[in-house]
């Protein structure tokens, strides 16, 4: 049994590493300036123009890039290509100038090809100072993968599974865990609980069966601990990482009638006793927030014991951890082991990388803690670093992050690095 686990978890990481590498809310800290001048602001979009700065701006749900063709008193025009109208008549600008990030929300009052027309400000809305500048990258790109940091809800939790599950934790702190020692780990302590139980990984295009759509809508383990008992079928479960019947059974009352949807589940009650099924516990498994299989354990009406609610809730922990592990791989085996992730512009603070895989960053949102390699001409450099903003951009998703530490001279090298690429820049604008 457990050389089939570890086959279908290795088909399943496989498959998921070939899904991201063939595919290739704005979050801001405002400062609001009452009282500012408009001459200020006509000053910075004239500064925009002569400095050929691009902007970005959101319309709708698409992000653009621009730059200032022409500005009088009251109005500012934008060269935006590809540019579609829809009927909302406002849009919001963000760019950065003289080391400060500034955003504003304004009035589009003319559009025609290629081209918007926006009403200048009265006020500054919006600011931000950077600490440091910002460098633009061209053909810079990283090498990255999460820190573990505990990723469970509930304090409690977080405390049961660092007590009783060390080996698992020290695996997921690795770059790349162990995911056959974590698989041998987790069936042994199944095997504690019942020795009835299966590890299944879903075949592409496989149909869902009832269970399977229900855990994967609920993110929850399915548990029925004694199935003489309609009541357990029906009642809300007793534990909020639990879930049963109950979902479904208020969808159908909705949809139908009382009897009707009692009846369904009093058959489904019989065939579990025909199976001779006392309790049983489904909990899902996931590679990011993709569910790709699940852990069933069952009691026989013939064992002395039953599996209890801690007994589930545990189940549910081990599949937690067993998706973390999977995940973090995947993630290292696609990004940490490939320099795939272009960034856009890096400082001696942080830097800004792009993503045009969704999975990935919802699964990076919540796991805001990155380890980062950058090769630099001669130099590798390690940064670890937090997650800070994001926002959607014109190719998938922008992520910014803040470095907090490095390895060695590294923050030396990339000073040295990024002083060489201003200095160049500065260079070929004066010839």
């Amino acid at each position: 049994m457990t050389i089939l686990n570890e086959m279908g978890i290795q088909n399943s990481i496989t498959k998921a590493v070939q899904e991201i590498l063939k595919s290739s809310h704005t979050d801001f800290i405002e400062d609001t300036i009452i009282g500012s001048d408009i001459n200020q602001i006509r000053h910075l979009f004239h500064y925009l123009k002569s400095e050929k700065i691009n902007i970005g701006i959101s319309y709708l749900l698409d992000e653009y890039r621009a730059t200032v063709d022409y500005i009088d008193e009251v109005s500012a025009v934008f060269r935006i290509p590809k540019f579609e109208e829809g009927s909302v008549k406002r849009c919001r600008l963000k760019f950065e100038a003289q080391g400060i990030l500034y955003q504003f929300e304004v009035a589009i009052l003319e559009v025609t090809k290629d081209y918007i027309r926006i009403k200048i400000p009265d006020f500054i809305q919006s600011t931000q100072p950077r600490k440091f500048k910002r460098v633009p990258m061209d053909d810079v790109f990283i090498k990255f993968t999460i820190n573990y940091r505990p990723f469970f809800i509930s304090s409690a939790d977080v405390q049961s599974v660092t007590t009783r599950y060390p080996a698992i934790i020290e695996e997921l702190k690795k770059d790349e865990p162990d995911i056959y020692l974590i698989n041998h780990i987790i069936t042994e302590e199944l095997y504690k609980i019942s020795d009835e139980f299966e590890m299944k990984f879903y075949k592409e295009n496989e149909e869902p069966g009832m269970l399977e759509q229900l855990i994967s809508s609920e993110h929850k383990t399915f548990f029925i601990h004694d199935t003489s008992e309609i009541e357990n079928y029906l009642e809300l479960a007793p534990n909020h990482n639990l879930t049963n019947y109950f979902p479904l059974y208020r969808k159908m009352l909705r949809e139908g009638s009382s009897d009707d949807a009692k009846s369904f589940f009093k058959n489904q009650q019989k065939e579990d006793i025909r199976n001779f099924k006392n309790s049983y516990v489904y909990s899902p498994l996931y590679i990011f927030n993709k569910c790709v299989g699940h852990i069933s354990l069952y009691s026989s009406v013939l064992d002395k014991r039953s599996i209890r609610t801690d007994q589930a809730h545990q189940v549910h922990l081990l599949s937690g951890l067993l998706s973390y592990a999977m995940s973090k791989v995947v993630l290292a085996m696609s990004f940490y082991k490939h320099s795939l992730t272009r960034i856009v512009n890096i400082s001696l603070g942080g830097l800004l990388f792009e993503l045009n895989q969704k999975e990935i960053f919802d699964f990076l949102i919540f796991n805001e803690n990155l380890k980062i390699v950058i090769q630099l001409k001669n130099h590798v450099l390690n940064f670890k670093g937090e997650i800070s903003r994001s926002f959607p951009c014109k190719d998938g998703y922008c992520i910014g992050v803040n470095f907090y530490s490095a390895g060695g001279d590294d923050f030396q090298h990339l000073e040295e690095f990024l002083y060489a690429k201003i200095k160049d820049r500065n260079v070929m604008k004066i010839v």
